[in-house]
């Protein structure tokens, strides 16, 4: 009797203990995944009219939905795959500080992890052999966003942020704009005018004009054809230099003609960045990435801290000068902004169109909060007198709402160089246990900054 009721036991046993490791390997197999693979389970199980799965960062649409694209499959070309993390090369004088402001917002309230050398502001070139002098993310967790300066380097880039996984975007500006631009930036026009006895008398093109005297012989377009770029040309057309020129060309050998080696440049650049913003038209630029990334209009805010009158024009005469010496970004430029012009025909323009214009809508309303507008000029415009700009400067301050009411006024304002100082403390916390920081806000600490930022839901 014993021994048959033993017997039939036996089978239920076993039944029992494979079930007992088959759940013990699936338990694995999902640790193990998320170490390499991390992803939010408790968002997919939380949300039961999901129509994605999300998977590290990937959202692959659900085939079940394939069949209600219709007319709105263009707009899905760029945005049935979104992407979770970004790499952002971030180039001089395009309004960089702009987007990577914008980048440092949605990675606090998301809770992601920068890719940047601790409490700098420039990352150089980073090298693989470097990676251990990197701020490094959470224990078991990937980079999710790279926005400090940079000069892309694809092998490097490619090992940290997978492309099947990761958008790649820069920001580029047409070159009068950033030329004029630089030339403030660095003091080049005040440098400029002290090497003549009446430098104070000269115009700002007359001194602009001065100032590229000085690259003709390097930097003439018309006149170079196969000779690799003089390292003067190469800091004038400086956005070259972020998006690594000299050592893409310098693969190609002595047989190609300059034309030729910036063709083939942009190829390279094309392929390998998803999206290439626009200065001259940043709205635009960011509601596509909103698109293309899935976002909220309310990820994409920004403020104006020092918005300038229309710019001072150049004569058509000097104009055509500044596009002669910096042809390639001028080629370059020209490029982008049809491509810009491509990703919006692929969204739909009516959309991009509506968007653009809500987005303008929002972003003024937000800034007519964060800012005392109605103090008007401030006593620190005086610094601006020597700017092509004159006096017109306005430096507006934040206003009592923006201070307090609002802790995104507060980052947004924050001064870009001040970031990698936050997110080095935040990051390595971990629990966000760091020292108080003065945040242009007495008395809050970041970890009640990253809290608060976090839980704020509605900003207008």
């Amino acid at each position: 009797m014993n021994s048959s009721r033993q017997q039939n036991d036996i089978p239920i046993y076993r039944k029992k203990k494979n079930l007992v490791i088959l759940l013990v390997l699936a338990t694995v197999t999902v640790l193990v995944l998320h170490e390499y693979y991390p992803f939010d389970l408790y968002s997919i199980l939380d949300n039961p009219h999901l129509n994605l799965i999300n998977f590290d960062g990937v959202k692959i649409p659900n085939p079940s939905n394939n069949d209600q694209r219709g007319n709105e499959s263009r707009h899905h070309d760029l945005t049935a795959i979104k992407k979770r993390n970004i790499m952002f090369t971030k180039t001089g004088k395009t309004g960089g500080s702009t987007i990577g402001s914008i980048l440092y917002l949605y990675g606090f309230r998301n809770n992601l992890n920068f890719l940047l050398y601790p409490y700098v502001n420039h990352m150089r070139r980073p090298e693989l052999k470097d990676i251990k002098s990197l701020l490094p993310p959470r224990p078991g967790q990937e980079y999710n966003i790279q926005t400090q300066h940079s000069f892309f380097n694809p092998d490097f880039e490619h090992k940290v942020f997978p492309k099947d996984r990761s958008l790649y975007m820069t920001v580029v500006r047409s070159p009068v704009g950033r030329f004029r631009s630089h030339l403030v930036y660095t003091g080049s026009d005040k440098k400029e005018r002290s090497k003549h006895e009446d430098g104070d008398k000269l115009s700002f093109e007359e001194v602009s004009n001065l100032y590229l005297d000085q690259f003709v012989p390097t930097c003439n377009f018309s006149a170079l054809s196969v000779e690799p770029l003089h390292k003067s040309c190469i800091k004038l057309n400086l956005l070259l230099e972020y998006l690594s020129w000299s050592h893409f060309t310098d693969s190609l050998g002595n047989h190609a003609t300059l034309q030729e080696r910036v063709d083939l440049f942009i190829q390279m650049l094309d392929k390998e960045y998803d999206l290439v913003m626009i200065t001259d038209r940043m709205d635009e630029s960011l509601v596509v990435l909103k698109e293309m990334m899935g976002w909220e209009m309310r990820d994409i805010l920004y403020l104006r801290k020092k918005p300038s009158p229309e710019n001072p024009r150049y004569s058509a005469a000097t104009e055509e000068r500044i596009i002669d010496l910096l042809n390639i970004e001028h080629q370059i430029f020209n490029y982008f902004n049809a491509k810009l012009d491509s990703h919006i025909d692929h969204l739909g323009k009516d959309l991009i169109r509506n968007s653009v214009s809500e987005f303008k809508e929002m972003r003024e309303g937000f800034e007519n909060r964060c800012f005392n507008k109605e103090a008007g000029k401030t006593p620190s415009c005086k610094k601006y007198t020597d700017s092509p700009w004159g006096c017109n400067i306005v430096d507006w301050e934040l206003s009592e709402y923006g201070k307090t009411g609002d802790l995104s006024c507060t980052f947004l304002y924050t001064r870009f160089s001040d970031y990698s100082k936050v997110v080095s403390d935040l990051q390595l916390s971990h629990d966000y246990t760091v020292r108080d920081f003065k945040y242009r806000t007495e008395g809050l600490k970041l970890k009640d900054v990253v809290e608060r930022l976090r839980n704020e839901t509605k900003l207008l």
